[in-house]
């Protein structure tokens, strides 16, 4: 299992091994000192760096018992060396590791606080905060992904993140990602679905951007509000007595069909069709006696038609279905189907017409109308052929 750890400054070591790595530095740079025969050589001037080390790790404190170490080996070597330093002398160097000690601490001290109170907006927003890698890894997450989708921040950090992401939205996912390696490139009102630890789906919204290094990102949860918007489409597009598409549903599919079937060359039937009688039996029984019998058919006929058709109700007892890659005879198998599937002592009457690939939708509509109008007329004739 590979895991990936969250991202330091690297500023948290241990005290200890800090020292003997100091203390190391201030031998090997005191020993050079002495291996070097020309008593005006800067070599004492690299003491800055475990002085700043120490002040890196350890703070100004650090830094300054450094700076005084630094002191002491340079007055040891003056005195082993028998080289009188004067006041200035060691004033003068006593102030630069001093500086130095100062500066660096107080730098890491400020920086420390800023990371601090980074750290904590990351770890309280409600927000799901992540940074990932340009290998499809998180290598840091907040505790929110663990109160939405109930995986632990070890578990996030473990696989890539695209083995999380719903198989729908992975081309669109992979996609955004690839643009975030540039660092000019930002996501906003990005929506996706994770799978969560139960094994549901949950929409995320995403606002992101990069370093050129790594990516951050946070994202909320939008599942509820994704289910209400479905929910929405949902009562805007499906009849409310009947349970199908109603006549904003049938406009909107009538459309993409049509395009389809353009763009394919596969032939489009469209059937218009109402329910015989329904008017007699309202006036005879009532009107629950009339519904009961449009939920009766409109479920029948849903599950006598084939799995790339499509019904709705698109008036009182009118009803449309379109049937894809179906010539009108094909049409006739399926509305023998739908006959069939009627309830006991009641009829329909129906028109269909294939679309020519160039008519407006507005002609074959007509045109399936003057067909439904041409069997009801036959109906009160009686000449009607049966199915």
């Amino acid at each position: 299992m590979r895991l990936r750890q969250p991202l330091s400054l690297g500023l948290t070591r241990s005290p200890a091994r800090v020292i003997a790595a100091a203390c190391v530095l201030f031998a090997v740079i005191l020993a050079w000192r002495f291996a070097d025969a020309d008593p005006a050589s800067a070599i004492g001037a690299v003491y800055v760096v475990p002085i700043a080390l120490l002040a890196v790790h350890l703070g100004v404190r650090g830094g300054l018992v450094g700076a005084g170490v630094a002191i002491i080996l340079s007055a040891l070597w003056a005195h082993l060396e028998g080289i009188v330093l004067d006041v200035d002398g060691y004033l003068a160097r006593g102030m630069t590791f001093a500086a130095v000690a100062l500066v660096v601490g107080h730098q890491v001290k400020s920086r420390r606080r800023s990371q601090a109170e980074a750290d904590r907006w990351f770890a309280i927003s409600d927000d799901m905060c992540a940074v990932s890698d340009f290998n499809g890894y998180f290598t840091r997450v907040n505790s929110a992904w663990t109160d939405y989708l109930g995986y632990s921040a070890e578990e996030m950090m473990s696989k890539p993140y695209f083995e999380f992401v719903h198989p729908d939205d992975l081309e669109r996912t992979e996609a955004e990602a690839a643009g975030l390696m540039d660092p000019d490139h930002s996501t906003v009102q990005f929506e996706n679905r994770y799978r969560a630890k139960d094994g549901s789906w949950h929409w995320l919204l995403w606002s992101s951007r990069s370093d050129g290094k790594a990516i951050y990102g946070s994202a909320r949860d939008i599942t509820e509000r994704k289910h209400l918007e479905l929910s929405l489409q949902e009562m805007a597009t499906h009849d409310k007595l009947t349970g199908i598409p109603n006549r904003r549903g049938w406009e909107e599919r009538l459309l993409v069909e049509t395009r389809r079937a353009a763009r394919t060359g596969e032939p489009l039937t469209v059937a218009m069709m109402d329910i015989d009688n329904l008017k007699a039996l309202n006036d005879a029984q009532g009107h629950a006696a009339g519904d009961r019998l449009l939920r009766a058919g409109a479920a029948g006929w849903s599950n006598a038609i084939r799995e790339t058709d499509f019904i709705a109700r698109v008036g009182g007892d009118e009803f449309a279905v379109l049937l894809p890659n179906c010539t009108e005879a094909d049409a006739e198998l399926v509305l023998q189907r739908m006959h069939q599937a009627t309830p006991s002592g009641h009829r329909f009457s129906v028109g269909t017409a294939l679309w020519d690939g160039g008519e407006s939708l507005l002609t074959l509509l007509e045109r399936a109308d003057q067909a439904l109008y041409d069997d009801k007329t036959q109906a009160r004739k009686g000449v009607r052929s049966s199915r």
